[in-house]
């Protein structure tokens, strides 16, 4: 199945193509462990898109 295109996604496609190959190719287990600020503002900002869309 193929991802879905996503602000987040074009976003990191800018900053980083590598980092959307590894995101989405990658392995999880090579990942550093998400911090729980940085979590929090996936919450959120995942909470905005879908309230906005």
């Amino acid at each position: 199945m193929t991802p879905a295109i996503t602000a987040s996604l074009l976003y990191n496609l800018v900053q980083c193509a590598k980092r959307v190959e590894r995101d989405l190719f990658g392995d999880p287990a090579e990942r550093d462990e998400v911090s729980p600020f940085v979590a929090m503002l996936w919450q959120r900002g995942a909470l905005y898109e879908a309230l906005s869309g």
